[in-house]
């Protein structure tokens, strides 16, 4: 049907509040309905969209904490070299470290004077 300029508009009826009241339930009904049977079906999406959101700054992360500690062993590794080179020649920084042997007490005092 080719509606012209002459044509009266359709009117649609409409419903009453009752019937929308009673339609919203039923649409209700279906979705609760629905979240019970396939609530393992939602909780798979819900988890997809949280691994594809935030698995990618959780790798990053991670990354970031390996490649931090790859320097901090590498930084330890170049300390022992130095001290186990100090010992090879005899330097007493091999043994006690960069500051020496830990005086203490009346001693550290007599030796500093």
């Amino acid at each position: 049907m080719v509606m012209t300029i002459t044509d009266p508009p359709v009117s649609v009826p409409r419903s009453s509040p009752a019937m929308r009241l009673i339609a919203q339930l039923i649409g209700v009904l279906f979705l609760v309905g629905f979240v019970f049977r396939y609530w393992w079906l939602i909780a798979l999406v819900l988890a997809a969209i949280a691994v594809w959101k935030y698995a990618p700054q959780v790798w990053a992360r991670h990354q970031a904490t390996v490649v931090a500690e790859q320097h901090r062993l590498a930084a330890i590794a170049a300390r022992a070299d130095q001290q186990h080179a100090w010992t090879l020649a005899g330097d007493p920084r091999g043994t006690y470290g960069e500051k020496g042997f830990p005086l203490s007490g009346d001693l550290a005092e007599t030796l500093r004077t």
